[in-house]
């Protein structure tokens, strides 16, 4: 039996949100429960997976609990990208690695459409 995952979709009102849910969608990703972040204007709102409605809340310290894989929608300016780069520090905090982090130097996501 594969595995499901739980996902998070950071940004999910925005387009870049809405076609991450599609994909997910379109290549049946093996998901096991999914549920979708936004900002505070976002919270509230709805987005479609499967033709059903995830509610869309805002995001908080505990959010990630029980989540094997989040995606993130950011610009420059966004709360996703913040919140991407706060939650690389913790996880790098906790680990043997020890390089500087800077908006410069933080990994960025890259759409690899042959393996998608």
């Amino acid at each position: 039996m594969s595995k499901h995952y739980h996902i998070a979709v950071v940004g999910a009102t925005g387009a870049v949100g809405v076609e991450m849910f599609r994909v997910l969608e379109r290549r049946a990703f093996p998901v096991a429960s999914i549920r979708a972040f936004g900002s505070k204007r976002s919270a509230g709102k709805s987005a479609l997976f499967h033709d059903e409605k995830i509610p869309v809340t805002e995001l908080a310290p505990e959010s990630f609990r029980g989540i094997d894989l989040a995606l993130f929608s950011a610009t420059k300016k966004s709360q996703s990208r913040n919140w991407r780069l706060n939650r690389f520090e913790e996880l790098i905090s906790r680990s043997s690695v020890r390089a500087p982090l800077s908006q410069e130097n933080l990994p960025q996501s890259r759409v690899m459409p042959a393996r998608l």
